[in-house]
């Protein structure tokens, strides 16, 4: 399977499939159309989760899938392969304008020995506020 997006602006995209027992899914993003593909920009080609993340300019895009079975035989051409994946793309502007990314964190260093069945407090850590926002999509599918 395969299919084509095009960004008008600088993007985070992001592609996650987690594990699955019945199928491997290997995923390749590229730049180009469907009809004339160019360059490999990342891929993931591993039997567990498969994660591409890469910010990318304006500019199209395709994304294509391999099917893979575990010993089996995978579902006919003809039938409906079912796989979860997520899928996002946040404009690089967003990101950058949000001060929970862009601030320096308070310099608070990690202690150098943790003492066992003692409370420490303090925060090693940041999390993200962001809001999510959904916005439809159109998608062009096709058989290759």
């Amino acid at each position: 399977d395969i299919f084509q997006f095009t960004l008008a602006t600088t993007s985070m995209f992001k592609i996650y499939i987690p594990y699955s027992s019945s199928v491997d899914v290997d995923v390749y993003l590229m730049h180009g159309t469907i009809a004339q593909p160019g360059d490999f920009i990342e891929w993931s080609v591993s039997t567990l989760e498969e994660v591409v993340s890469r910010q990318l300019p304006a500019g199209d895009y395709v994304v294509k899938f391999y099917y893979y079975g575990f010993g089996v035989s995978l579902p006919a051409a003809g039938d409906c392969l079912i796989f979860n994946m997520v899928l996002s793309i946040y404009p690089s502007s967003f990101l950058t304008g949000n001060g929970m990314i862009t601030q320096a964190c308070s310099s608070s260093t990690l202690p150098a020995t943790i003492t066992g069945n003692q409370n420490t407090l303090n925060t090693y850590y940041r999390s993200l506020d962001a809001k999510t926002w959904s916005k439809s999509m159109t998608f062009q599918t096709s058989t290759v």
